[in-house]
């Protein structure tokens, strides 16, 4: 029984340090690819650029990486709170590969757009409002996943004991 019992907990753990990795993974590619394109200037796509800046996506997934390896590297959290945390991190995940997609098809857009003879001129612009609009509800949805994420993890870091219970009431 006691076998069973550090099993599952042991399995908790090791899932949530994949996903963890995985978060990882997904935030340093989104790093990348939003420095990237907001230093790539290109006629028309201003407005895209600013969206990214306004919203403070680079800043925001930083600090969700870090607080991600915070978590990885913490083994006070119960198996519980681990299951908890470990699906609020893939929820980030998931909006953060949207927006790291969002913002390759915009990267795409603009290599198109070099290559256009007068493509300087805002007549030749793109029309970017279905970009503009996207990359706005990703990150409402990015900032709302990423709100709930330090709710759960403030609580979970309140009762760290392996019974889930707060410390008063654990053996």
């Amino acid at each position: 029984m006691l076998d069973l019992i550090l099993t599952v907990i042991g399995t908790g753990i090791i899932g949530t340090t994949i996903v963890c990795n995985i978060v990882n993974k997904t935030c340093s590619k989104s790093i990348e690819l939003l420095t990237s394109t907001i230093t790539k200037e290109v006629a028309g796509f201003d407005d895209v650029d600013i969206l990214i800046k306004k919203s403070d996506l680079i800043a925001k997934i930083k600090k969700i990486n870090l607080i991600n390896d915070n978590i990885n590297s913490n083994d006070n959290v119960s198996y519980f709170y681990n299951k908890i945390i470990e699906q609020a991190l893939i929820d980030l995940n998931d909006i953060i590969k949207n927006l790291n997609e969002t913002i390759i098809s915009v990267d795409e857009m603009k290599e198109y757009q070099k290559t256009l003879y007068l493509n300087n001129w805002k007549i030749r612009a793109p029309n970017l409002t279905f970009i503009i609009d996207k990359i706005k509800l990703e990150t409402e949805i990015l900032n709302i996943r990423f709100d709930d994420f330090i709710k759960i993890t403030n609580i979970s870091f309140i009762f760290p004991t392996s019974n889930n219970l707060p410390p008063k009431y654990s053996n």
